[in-house]
This record gives structure tokens, C-alpha cells and sequence, in this order.
């Protein structure tokens, strides 16, 4: 039951203070302190975007678990009939607590150890997306220890520029991975030596943060072709993973993936007929669901240049220090003067420790709010305890109502898991 109006937009200014849905993030952050919010109705709107662009074209949209794990986003997606692409145990078993079923269920990854490929057996997931020809011999093992054949999508790299940051283009043939077209007919041409396995169909990814469609249409054009040569050596392509990487528009300059042109070019009825298309979107999903609200402890000047420190650190949200990514940063109440130029900074012992470098901020005083946006992707899933800091909790919001859905750390559970014993050699 939906407990807002409708049309309500998830994040914007009323009354002079910025709310989610139809709460103030001020009344949030004096109930909770520092900590990420997650509007449902963003959520939402994003996730029937993509259903309603794909409908008829793909068959499975599987979101990619490792964006966002918080079990309210993974049950609001579950419950609007997506699916789920995870790349770990974890992932999987967050997966299954939330209610998606194995045959909703792609798993990937190119390193996956023995207790991830025994947890997919368990789930009895729809399939399993191989990485290189290293992994079959483990895979088989896997398949005659559950008495049943398991279904496989090989990933494939085409060598695509994505144009992409370096760190998420995962076509390139400098990537990690995937396996290059050559190797991919090796190993389909050993298909009978694994009688455990079967392959029936490709998987590739050309990275994250693709504004393009052409891009993604590239891409599925190589694979495409590339498998129905195989399918003249006896290769049966019944499914074909398109992966995700839909570009999101974090800086607000209207650059969003444009769904429709995509879905356009991927329409192809004689191709698809008989096939199954799978997609794995996951950041385009939920990353404008979220923001991090934090409180500004103090502003100084050193060498002319300013700085605003605030109680939210690279342990929060690294994706400004890892990939220098943009994120937008607001007043949860707007002061009235100048704009000014200044670093965003947090309490982190490392010159890397900033959310925002030389950016042009409204007036911020201590003790004031900062939400930093497009937070619901790679943020909590990046956190981390570096210099000792719990992490945060995380808040979900649908209408007036909320709930922490995940509390934050305290130091007992930092201390948990020490002192557990001598090893036994």
C-alpha cells in the first residue's frame, strides 16, 4: 500500500527544507543521525521505466544485487517481478531473503570460489555465466556432486570502447573479464567433454556508466554474430545477456541512457524469436534513490583555498575518491548569500577523504545539513570501517512513513569478531 500521493516527486524542496517524499531529511537525521535514505517511489519509478521500455524485449531484467543489497530496495524490486544478477554467496542469500526465486536468479562473477558455485546449486539458479575455460572443470565437479546438468551462458569480451572511466570498462581487452571470441569456440567445441554442462546461450558487459545506447547495440551486434557463427558448429544460442551498465546522470546535465532508443535498437524479431534476452541493470535502478545526509562540522581556509568538513567521510561514500566520481551536493536548508568554492571533506586521516573538490556550494555554517545525492548505488554496498568508523544506517522512506531497514554499527560490533583462537595446524 502505497503511502503518498501521487505524482509526489521522491526529493525536493517544501517549505524551505529539502523532504523525501513527504518527510523532512532534517526530522531524519535528529531521529537517526548521519545515515543514507532511500525513497521507495524512486525506486519504483525507476524500475518501471525499464519494464515498461523492455516489455515484449527482454525476459528477464535481472538487477544487479551488488549496486544496493539493503533488503527493502531488494524486496520493492522483487515484489515488481525483477529478477537478480549477484556475483557471490552473500549476494545470493541476500537475494533469496528477499524473495527472489532461483529461476529469477543469474550468476556471475570470474572468480567464483567453491561456496558460491555450491550456493547456486542449492538456489538452483537459472544460470551460471562462465568466465574463462579455467572454471569448467570446477563447474563439472559441481554439477555430478548435485546429480544435474547446469545450465551455462559463456561471458564473452568483444573488445569494445565504452568510453568509460578506465575502472568500469569491462569490455576493453585489457580487461579482466570475459573471454576473447577465440577462446569461446575452444570452449564450445569441448562441450563434450563436460557432459555435466550445458551451454545454451552468451553473456557480455561493456561497463558501467554507458550513456550511449550505441555503445550497448555495438556490443550485442559482435556478440550476436559471434554466436550464430557457432550456432553453423552445432552451438544452440537460446539465450543472450545483454549485462547493464545503464548511465545515470549524477551531475544533472539530462545525459541519462535513453531507454527507448536503446530498446529500439535492440529490436530484432527474427533474431529474438525462440530466444531468451536478458538485461542486468543495477545502478540505473536505484542510484537517484538515495542520498547521505550528514551535518557540516566546521568550514576553515588554509592557502586561500576552502574547506567544509562534515561528519560524512570517504568510508561512506568512495566513489569521489576512487573514480573521482560527481555528486551533487545540497543544504538540507538552503541559506540565503553568495555562492562560494570549497572542498567538501570528511574526518578521514587521508588527502583522498573528499566528496567534492573545488565546487561552487551555496553558504554552509557549521551545524548545518548536506545531502549528497544519487547515493542508492555503491554506497552503503562501499563502505567500509576505515579508521575504526562504524558503518552508517540506512533508512527507507515510502510516503510519510520510515524505517531503518539496516541499523548502524556501533564498536561491539566492530569488536566482534576478534579473539576467536589459535589456529590448529
Amino acid at each position: 500500500m502505497l503511502n503518498r500521493p501521487p505524482g509526489l516527486e521522491p526529493f525536493a524542496y517544501r517549505e524551505g527544507r529539502l523532504h523525501v517524499e513527504e518527510l523532512p531529511l532534517e526530522a531524519l537525521h535528529r531521529a537517526v543521525g548521519p545515515c543514507y535514505v532511500y525513497s521507495r517511489a524512486a525506486v519504483e519509478r525507476r524500475a518501471r521505466a525499464v519494464l515498461e521500455a523492455f516489455a515484449g524485449r527482454a525476459d528477464l531484467v535481472a538487477y544487479a544485487v551488488k549496486a544496493n543489497t539493503n533488503p527493502a530496495v531488494l524486496g520493492c524490486l522483487q515484489a515488481l517481478g525483477l529478477g537478480a544478477e549477484v556475483v557471490s554467496e552473500a549476494e545470493l542469500d541476500c537475494a533469496r531473503r528477499a524473495g527472489f526465486d532461483g529461476p529469477r536468479i543469474v550468476f556471475n562473477g570470474n572468480g567464483k570460489m567453491a561456496r558460491d558455485l555450491d550456493a547456486a546449486l542449492v538456489a538452483q539458479v537459472a544460470y551460471v555465466n562462465v568466465d574463462g575455460a579455467w572454471e569448467l572443470p570446477r563447474l563439472e565437479r559441481a554439477a555430478e556432486s548435485v546429480g544435474r546438468r547446469l545450465e551455462l551462458l559463456l561471458r564473452v569480451n568483444p573488445d569494445l570502447d565504452p568510453d568509460t572511466h578506465p575502472y568500469v570498462a569491462t569490455a576493453l581487452r585489457t580487461s579482466k573479464f570475459g573471454m576473447d571470441f577465440e577462446e569461446a569456440g575452444r570452449v564450445v567445441g569441448r562441450a563434450a567433454e563436460f557432459p555435466g554442462l550445458r551451454f545454451v546461450g552468451l553473456h557480455f558487459h561493456v561497463g558501467s556508466q554507458i550513456m550511449d545506447p550505441g555503445t550497448i547495440q555495438a556490443g550485442f551486434e559482435r556478440v550476436r554474430d559471434f554466436g550464430l557463427a557457432l550456432e553453423g558448429r552445432g552451438f544452440r544460442m537460446e539465450v543472450l545477456n545483454l549485462g547493464g551498465g545503464f548511465g545515470v546522470d549524477y551531475a544533472g546535465e539530462g545525459r541519462d541512457l535513453d531507454l527507448a532508443r536503446l530498446a529500439q535498437g535492440l529490436e530484432d524479431a527474427a533474431f529474438w524469436r525462440g530466444r531468451r534476452c536478458i538485461l542486468e541493470p543495477g545502478r540505473y535502478l536505484v542510484a537517484d534513490s538515495g542520498v547521505l545526509v550528514g551535518q557540516v562540522l566546521g568550514v576553515k581556509t588554509s592557502h586561500g583555498r576552502r574547506f567544509v568538513i562534515v561528519e560524512l567521510g570517504m568510508n561512506d561514500l568512495i566513489r569521489p575518491a576512487l573514480y573521482e566520481a560527481y555528486h551533487d551536493i545540497v543544504p538540507v536548508v538552503p541559506r540565503e548569500g553568495p555562492q562560494l568554492v570549497a572542498d567538501v571533506v570528511g574526518p578521514i586521516c587521508e588527502s583522498g577523504d573528499f566528496l567534492a573538490q573545488e565546487r561552487e556550494l551555496p553558504q554552509l555554517l557549521p551545524g548545518d545539513l548536506v545531502a549528497v545525492r544519487h547515493v542508492g548505488a555503491y554506497g552503503y554496498s562501499m563502505a567500509s570501517n576505515y579508521n575504526g568508523r562504524p558503518r552508517l544506517p540506512e533508512v527507507w522512506v515510502d510516503g510519510r512513513r520510515a524505517w531503518v531497514t539496516r541499523r548502524g554499527e556501533n564498536l561491539a560490533d566492530l569488536a566482534r569478531l576478534e579473539g576467536h583462537g589459535e589456529v590448529a595446524l
